[in-house]
């Protein structure tokens, strides 16, 4: 719910043009932020300290508020170099696979039970997101059809 609401509030200040503080930061300090608290996680991770076991719970949250603004400040950075709406098929995505973008989870369950372990991590990402990208613009596709469907995934 914490993630949920610090993008929501992202989103709605970027969306009423206000100043984030998240802007004012640069890019580069971000994922270094991500990276420094993403290193020292992995090695309080097996201390049996009950302080240290504290310390790494609040680095761990913290590393996931750090990790997705890095993420949205990195891909607000890469679309301001792309004409992606110029493109027919960023625009395709836009409209046919981002209202049901959530479904994801649920649709790489096949692939994880499929390849974990199987793959190296990094290609196991990269058939997880071309997976779940592919199936759920197909059902975004179908359900885009109908008014019925169309309404009960947020769009009119």
């Amino acid at each position: 719910m914490l993630f949920f609401f610090i993008g929501m509030r992202i989103r709605i200040k970027e969306e009423n043009g206000e100043k984030l503080i998240t802007k004012q930061i640069p890019l580069y300090f971000w994922i270094i932020l991500d990276l420094l608290m993403f290193i020292i996680s992995i090695n309080m991770k097996d201390n049996t300290s009950t302080f240290v076991g504290i310390a790494h719970s609040i680095i761990n949250i913290l590393l996931h508020i750090v990790g997705v603004i890095m993420a949205w400040q990195s891909l607000q950075y890469i679309a301001t170099l792309i004409p992606y709406h110029k493109s027919r098929f960023f625009m395709t995505v836009a409209t046919c696979s981002i209202p049901i973008y959530l479904f994801h989870q649920q649709l790489i369950y096949f692939t994880i039970i499929k390849f974990n372990g199987r793959l190296l991590p990094w290609l196991h990402v990269v058939i997880n997101f071309f997976f779940a990208l592919t199936f759920s613009l197909l059902i975004s596709k179908v359900l885009m059809r109908w008014h019925v469907t169309r309404l009960l995934i947020g769009e009119k």
